[in-house]
This record gives C-alpha cells, structure tokens and sequence, in this order.
C-alpha cells in the first residue's frame, strides 16, 4: 500500500482508537516505508499518537547525525518534541565527547533512545 494510504489509516486508526489498527499502520509508515524522513515520522507520532517504540530509528537517527535540525525540520514538531530531541542531542554528543573507550557513542544512542520510548 502506498504511504499516503498507511497515513490515512493511522489517522482513522488514531480517531477510532483501533490500537492494533494503529500499532499496524505505524509499523508499516516506520519500518518499512523509508521514504518518510525521521522528522515526518515524529511529526505523524506526534499527530496521531503513534506506538514510541516504533520510531526508535528515527528518534535515533536524528540525534546521532552529524548536521543539527534545520528551520523546515524545527518547524514540523511540537515545542515539547524539539526539546526532547536536543536534549538527547546534548547527552549523546556530552557523552561522545568523554575520555576516550569511557561509554561507546552506538551504546548511549541506544540508551537514550529506549529511555525515550519508556518515558516519553
């Protein structure tokens, strides 16, 4: 199915609070169709309350990538998603920045990101 459709489905999945329906769609626009940039899928998460565990890539590509987010990127999230996503930035990068062989930056991306889809 096009991803187009997958987003409808998670926006009536959303408004019919069809769970499964919903994990589903998110699974699918979140894994499978890569077209959707990180910050489109958090923006979809966000909209449509999209199962955390499902963006772990997303969330994890963007704070573990080289360039910080751009104007159009800041302006597709929420105040309290943007500021989330910094501050794992800054713990990812803090952390990067220890003495050498102190924390693996793969194993604290990978700390981070889970704490974010327990807590939010």
């Amino acid at each position: 199915m096009p991803t187009k459709k997958w987003i409808h489905l998670l926006a009536v999945a959303h408004k019919l609070d069809a769970t499964t329906l919903r994990s589903l769609a998110a699974s699918e626009l979140f894994h499978e169709h890569a077209a959707l940039s990180p910050v489109a899928q958090l923006a979809l998460y966000e909209a449509y309350d999209a199962p955390r565990a499902t963006l772990s890539r997303a969330v994890r590509t963007l704070i573990t990538r080289s360039k910080p987010l751009d104007e159009k990127e800041v302006s597709g999230l929420s105040d309290g998603m943007l500021s989330r996503l910094i501050a794992m930035r800054e713990t990812y990068i803090r952390a990067q920045a220890g003495p050498v062989g102190f924390v693996k930056a793969s194993s604290t991306a990978d700390a981070i990101v889970a704490y974010w889809v327990r807590t939010g």
